[in-house]
């Protein structure tokens, strides 16, 4: 790219000096990539000795559910399925996100849950999961399958990405960073329990599992072709050194209370920065595998999440997590 649209006129003359460079996006594949189960942990290494563009990393994988009775689905978001997250950088973890999964859905929430936003978020981030569309390829023409109708079969390698993160890549202050300077960045994640999974029509599943195949990441590494940038760096690391900042999040989840009881939670934080404190509730039963509604009609088909949020329907949405 030798071209910076966008940038006014006025600014343009303080990036012609690192206008000279590409950008290459590599695949990458971690240590176990094909039937990874519920609960089970991959680690993928980004990078080495490049320079890589940590807003351009995304995950791609195909989930596959089973159960022994009933249909089963994956929940909202393709988040979801990471219960835990950590990054590690020259053997030392310096970061660990616990209930990943119900952090991201309720962030989400928070920011960009309206359904008028659904339009702007890929397909792939399975935002609504009562639908999934299927292409005829000698027409093009495209079908909507209800999955909340229970004669619709199981999600079977259903394609998703997650390319959305929270934490150290989705908030560096300096999201280009050179892995020539930090050594090895490994990051790590453990899946969640099939508890997340949920069922459609009215039927109980029962025996659900899921498990992962295809798994891939993707990322930028760029390169300069002048010795502008590398020479800037050199002499900051001669100076004060670099320094990254980032927003991570700690996650604590008290036990299980009674409607209509006071409630006293005391969580001790060791941070420089507390920026935002978010509280939430689930229900009791939110591990139990259930219909995406809570209150989901006997007949069959059942509506898709848009048709009842259309009709204001009193029935309210679960996030199965």
């Amino acid at each position: 790219m030798n071209e910076f649209s966008g940038f006014p006129r006025n600014l343009a003359y303080s990036v012609k000096s690192l206008s000279a460079f590409s950008k290459t996006t590599v695949k990458l594949t971690p240590d176990k990539w094909m039937n990874v189960g519920a609960t089970e942990t991959i680690r993928v290494k980004l990078p080495p000795n490049s320079l890589i563009d940590l807003r351009t990393l995304s995950m791609y994988f195909k989930g596959t559910a089973t159960s022994s009775t009933g249909k089963v689905h994956f929940p909202r978001l393709s988040s979801s399925v990471i219960d835990q997250m950590s990054l590690y950088v020259n053997g030392t973890m310096i970061e660990n996100i616990q209930q990943y999964g119900l952090l991201y859905n309720t962030i989400f929430d928070l920011d960009c849950g309206g359904i008028d936003q659904m339009s702007k978020r890929s397909v792939l981030e399975n935002i609504d999961p009562s639908v999934s569309y299927s292409a005829n390829s000698a027409t093009g023409a495209t079908t909507m399958v209800v999955n909340a109708d229970k004669t619709q079969n199981s999600d079977t390698n259903k394609k998703m990405m997650i390319n959305n993160w929270l934490g150290f890549i989705g908030s560096a202050s300096t999201p280009v960073i050179d892995t020539n300077d930090c050594s090895d960045i490994y990051l790590e994640m453990r899946f969640n329990s099939p508890n997340i999974l949920w069922s459609a029509g009215d039927v109980a599943a029962t025996g659900a599992d899921f498990s992962l195949s295809d798994i891939h990441f993707t990322i930028s590494k760029i390169v300069f072709n002048s010795p502008d940038y590398y020479n800037l760096k050199a002499s900051k690391l001669l100076g004060q050194g670099l320094v990254i900042g980032y927003q991570t999040y700690i996650a604590n989840k008290s036990s299980v209370v009674n409607k209509g009881t006071s409630l006293s939670y005391t969580v001790n934080i060791n941070s420089t920065s507390l920026d935002q404190v978010i509280g939430t509730f689930l229900d009791k039963d939110y591990s139990s595998i259930k219909p995406l509604l809570d209150a989901s009609p006997t007949n069959n088909p059942s509506p898709a999440f848009l048709t009842v949020s259309a009709k204001k329907s009193r029935t309210s949405v679960k996030i199965r997590i």
